[in-house]
Parts: C-alpha cells; structure tokens; sequence
C-alpha cells in the first residue's frame, strides 16, 4: 500500500463521514435519536463481531475497563451529536463537530497539564470566533442543538485522546484494537437503550421504520461506521498523522456541500463565514505542523 493510496482510501472515508450528518438529520424526525443510536450501532456491533471474531478472544483486563470509559466517551459523543440535530441543521452539526480537535490540547490540558502551545492557542480563539459567526447567539440566542453538538465535539476531543493514550499500536495489539472497536459499539448500545427508556413517554411499538430511516440505518452503520472504521484501522499508519488530520478537516465541507444541494438547506452569509473561519481555525494546527515538517525535509 502506498502513501498515496492510503490517502485517497482516507479522503473517500471522511467523504463517507460527511454523509452521515442529512442522513441522520432526516431520520430524526421519524424515529428517537435514541433508538436511531441504538440500531445504527446494533447493526455495527453484530458485523463487527462477524469480520472480526478473534476481537471477543482479546477482551480481557485492563483492556476491558479501558473500553468501557472510552466506550462510554464514544456513546456520550454520538448521543450529544444526534439529539443535537433535532435542532441543528445538519451542515452546522457537521462544523460545530469538528471543533473536536481544538479540545484536545484543552482536554490533554486539564488531564494530563500538558501546556497548550501558542499556535493551538490561536487555532482556539479562531474556532470560537468562527463559532461565534456561525451561530450568530446575537440574533438567534443560543440554539439548544448547536449547545449540545458543541458538547459532543468536547466529548471527541477527550475520546481522541484516551484514545491516543490507550489504543495505540505501540500500546496494543491488532486483535486488542479490534475489541476495543467492538467494546465501544457495545457499550454504545447499552448507553443508548439506558437513554431511550429513560427519556420514553409511552410504551413502544414495534414497527418497521420508514423507508427513510432504514437507508440512513443502513449507511450510517454498515459503511460510515463498520467499512470506514476498517480503513481508518488499517491504512491511516501509512500516512504522517498531520495529513490525516487535514485529510478529516474536510468532513464538514463535504457534509455542508450534501445539505446544501441534495437537501436544499438554506445557508444565510453569517453561516458561510462563520464557516470559512471555523475550518480557517480548525486546520490551523495541523497547517502549520505540515509546514514546519515540509520545510525541514
């Protein structure tokens, strides 16, 4: 596998990533963002189990309780993002989200007091500038979905790192990655069942879900979670990290470009610039680690 190779596999599953966000925004309003949750992540936990079945064979301690709590990061994450979108527009979810890698060096931080160096320092106040442009909170108030998909992309930001801390190649091995996957769908399923029969108003049928919903099931958890997990796991390590990361920046931009055109989402000017400087502020980091590694080689 070449670099580039690998790269292009990585863009087509940040271009899989970004589809999710009118998906899942359509179904919601059909079917709970509990059990949307819940089956999206039932289906992804079952084929996982299939394509990887040594992954049971590695759950043991302390592999076990380190899932569990990045499990429960990764549950809490998609839980926040999809109740955020009963209010959010799916493009706004999509570039409130990936504010996510501006909470890491927050969140590394406050964990672990690793100092927050100038340029991310900068790439946060551009992030909430941008934030602050987009939500336009001045004419619109504070959006309770914009407010929970913001916490969602915090809770990214300490899955990102426990994740980097715990589940790394030099940590563990293939197989024990392979568990850790399936440990967070698990554990995403509980979290999201514990959700729906706490937030229930009356007794649930059982029924088909609309047409709809099942594409969106479908997707969501055959290709943008199962098949774009796999290629994550197997073909990131051929690229630097920093390309990566820009690579996954694009997420948004893809997300907003399918609202936008396939969904007819209205975008006003304050969307549109707000936009510009979140990704502006987004990529920041990263731009400039690329920059330094280009002109030192």
């Amino acid at each position: 596998m070449t670099t580039r190779r690998a790269e292009v596999l990585l863009l087509t599953v940040t271009i899989l990533w970004g589809g999710t966000f009118a998906l899942v925004k359509d179904s919601v309003d059909d079917i709970s963002p509990s059990a949307f949750v819940f089956l999206r992540f039932a289906l992804a936990a079952l084929m996982t189990a299939v394509i990887w079945p040594s992954s049971w064979r590695a759950m043991r301690q302390p592999l076990v309780g380190r899932g569990l709590v990045i499990g429960a990061v990764y549950a809490g994450g998609f839980l926040l993002q999809t109740i955020g979108l009963t209010e959010s527009s799916a493009s706004g979810s999509a570039f409130i989200t990936s504010t996510s890698v501006v909470f890491v060096p927050i969140v590394s931080w406050l964990l672990w007091k690793r100092r927050i160096s100038g340029i991310h320092g900068v790439s946060i106040a551009v992030v909430v500038l941008g934030l602050g442009l987009f939500t336009r909170p001045d004419l619109n108030g504070f959006v309770v979905g914009d407010v929970l998909t913001l916490a969602s992309a915090g809770m990214w930001g300490l899955y990102i790192v426990l994740l980097d801390r715990w589940a790394s190649a030099e940590v563990i091995r293939r197989d024990e990655q392979h568990a850790l996957v399936l440990l967070q769908f698990l554990v995403t399923v509980a979290f999201s069942a514990i959700g729906g029969i706490l937030t229930m108003k009356t007794v649930p049928t059982i029924q088909i879900p609309p047409q709809n919903v099942l594409w969106a099931l479908g997707y969501c958890s055959l290709v943008a979670t199962v098949l774009a997990t796999t290629i994550q796991t197997r073909y990131q390590s051929y690229t630097h990290p920093v390309r990566a990361g820009l690579i996954f920046s694009i997420e948004p931009i893809s997300a907003a470009i399918l609202a936008v055109f396939v969904f007819q989402e209205h975008w006003a000017m304050h969307h549109t610039i707000g936009a510009i400087v979140l990704f502006c502020g987004v990529i920041l980091s990263d731009l400039y680690s690329f920059l330094r590694t280009s002109s030192s080689t």
